[in-house]
């Protein structure tokens, strides 16, 4: 992270690495500036999340592979891993507007991402799906989550 805009003091990217350093305990101090800036790129992230560009972007990709996950720990299929990369690719295209309107990286996000993850988790909508196209692992748990919510929807018709 030394060197990149968080630590140059430009930008909301300042405010978002300051929130995640001190969330991190790699810096003691955050300011009550950094955190609200951190929190209103979440809450517009969220808003654009949970629009229609964002959800019909993913949701045929969620649609048509979610069957073949399931929760084994290991021997995950080499398929697996391929949908992953098509998720992540996806959603980083259809992210792309979203990110240069506030000005911030995809490194930004990420780490946005993580803080989110940990300091206010499960309560924003977007975080899962963005975490997914970060993390193999929380990508695995998405699809398996999608695939029993849908057979449990399912079975309640």
């Amino acid at each position: 992270r030394t060197g990149s805009r968080f630590t140059e003091g430009k930008g909301v990217g300042t405010s978002i690495m300051a929130a995640c350093m001190a969330a991190e305990g790699v810096q003691e101090e955050v300011g009550e500036g950094d955190i609200d800036n951190a929190v209103r790129v979440l809450a517009q992230l969220e808003d654009f999340c949970s629009g229609p560009e964002f959800l019909t972007g993913i949701q045929d990709v969620i649609h048509e592979h979610a069957e073949k996950f399931d929760d084994r720990e290991d021997d995950h299929p080499h398929e697996w891993y391929e949908i992953y990369q098509l998720y992540a690719s996806r959603v980083e295209g259809i992210m792309e507007s979203f990110l240069q309107e506030q000005g911030i990286s995809h490194t930004e996000l990420a780490d946005l991402t993580e803080w989110a993850r940990y300091a206010v988790p499960q309560t924003l909508f977007s975080i899962d799906y963005l975490a997914a196209a970060i993390e193999y692992e929380c990508f695995i748990d998405l699809m398996v989550d999608w695939k029993k919510l849908h057979s449990f929807e399912e079975d309640a018709e």
